[in-house]
């Protein structure tokens, strides 16, 4: 009994400890990359958004408002804080989107002829020497969804050819509202390129708005994974997607914003319950602070970090 009351005393001692501690100041100033073009009442969405994502993260004496004209501000004062996690949490847009993809080597052939426009009408002769077929490290298995894959550094290229006008005259009629997406890289450092089934509006048929709720958890091989809900009408959306890659042998993207996290096929029909998960190289912090992020339902537009102090309270 002794021992118990030495340890509750001990317990108490520490907790005393800890409230006295002195607590800092953490300001964090925040600006929209695109100004000129982001409505102002964006402003209070994204303010309401980093609340919670803030309240989620555990952060209890905070203060998150608009600074100056369309800035935003956020203050927190806390014992210890790790400012670098806060501020990846408060800058990640948060955009997740479910795409249906197309088969990859049925764009071999269109490949081929970018390759030979890109070789017969570039006059800038670095290019010339480096032509598509140069920056493709390998493509993707028989039947599955990835086109090819490429270094980091040459996917701006890849980009910028697939946007010229002249190239998209070469897609099939069926491929004509195609969106390439690239994916996070390999464990050679390569970025698979993805062909998403798009339309007119280049709307996803499903995104991160329709989850209920999101959280951390383990794939089948024990990796760090977010597990998600939807609500009921994204529980018929996510069926209904997955009833077409079921019937069409194809898979499905998963992207936060804009890169492809996995892709995986539908192997026994439609999927019902709105129930999935994002699974990808994510360590146990990262995967916490996405779930956070994917709980708040609403992505916000690109922030930048415009300053930061730390000041005694």
């Amino acid at each position: 009994m002794k021992i118990t009351y030495a340890y509750l005393i001990f317990a108490l001692i520490l907790l005393s400890c800890d409230a006295f501690k002195e607590k800092h100041e953490h300001l964090f100033i925040y600006g929209f990359e695109n100004k000129k073009t982001f409505p102002q009442q964006g402003i209070s969405e994204t303010i309401q958004v980093l609340k919670k994502r803030l309240d989620a993260y555990g952060v209890s004496d905070f203060e998150v408002k608009r600074y100056q004209d369309k800035n935003i501000s956020v203050k927190i004062n806390a014992h210890n804080l790790d400012n670098e996690r806060v501020d990846r949490l408060l800058l990640n847009q948060g955009k997740l989107e479910f795409w249906e993809l197309h088969i990859g080597e049925d764009f071999h052939p269109f490949l081929g002829e970018v390759n030979d426009e890109f070789v017969t009408k570039e006059d800038n002769d670095s290019l010339k020497i480096n032509p598509l077929f140069d920056r493709i490290v390998g493509v993707g298995y028989s039947g599955g969804p990835v086109l090819f894959r490429s270094k980091s550094e040459d996917t701006a290229a890849v980009n910028s050819l697939l946007k010229r006008n002249e190239i998209k005259f070469h897609l099939p009629s069926e491929f004509k509202n195609t969106k390439f997406l690239w994916g996070i890289a390999d464990s050679d450092g390569f970025h698979p390129l993805y062909a998403a089934k798009s339309n007119r509006e280049n709307m996803p048929p499903l995104t991160g708005e329709f989850v209920k709720e999101a959280r951390m958890n383990y794939d089948v091989v024990g990796r760090p994974c977010i597990s998600m809900v939807m609500n009921e009408e994204g529980a018929l959306r996510w069926e209904r997607i997955t009833g077409n890659a079921y019937r069409n042998n194809t898979c499905i993207a998963v992207t936060l914003n804009n890169l492809v996290q996995s892709a995986p096929g539908v192997v026994s029909g439609p999927i019902k319950g709105g129930k999935t998960e994002i699974s990808g190289n994510y360590t146990l912090e990262e995967a916490q602070d996405l779930a956070i992020i994917l709980t708040s339902q609403k992505h916000i537009p690109k922030l930048n970090l415009l300053q930061y102090s730390k000041s005694k309270k």
